[in-house]
Parts: C-alpha cells; structure tokens; sequence
C-alpha cells in the first residue's frame, strides 16, 4: 500500500448532486459513519415527498451506553 499527501478538495467536486451522490454515498456507509461518531444509526425511511421539500433519508439515532 501506497502512502500519499492528503489534499483539501471541495465537496462539490466529489459529490456534484446532493440527492443522487451525496445521499446515496451517506446511505451506503452509514455503518461506517456510525463506528466514527459512536452512535447507532438505523435508516428508517428512504426518499419520501414532503411538501415542499424532499425527505432523503431518515436515520434513528440510540446512543450506546
């Protein structure tokens, strides 16, 4: 394994859409995210209309005690 320089980047260049990319990339790490910030996160819904906005993703939140 290569070892290589951390560049800053903007988050637009690496997620162009925040629906399609951004949510879809939050979707498929969650477990991830959740070893990271130490919190049990459970995806209850997924894309849901609420008008006048969007709904992308609904997580539940359980602290670990």
């Amino acid at each position: 394994m290569g070892i290589g320089k951390l560049e800053p980047v903007t988050l637009r260049a690496i997620w162009k859409h925040e629906e399609f990319d951004f949510s879809s990339w939050l979707e498929d790490n969650i477990d991830l995210i959740s070893n990271l910030i130490n919190l049990e996160l459970t995806v209850v819904k997924e894309r849901e209309g609420l008008f006048p906005f969007r709904l992308t993703l609904l997580l539940r939140i359980q602290t670990v005690i």
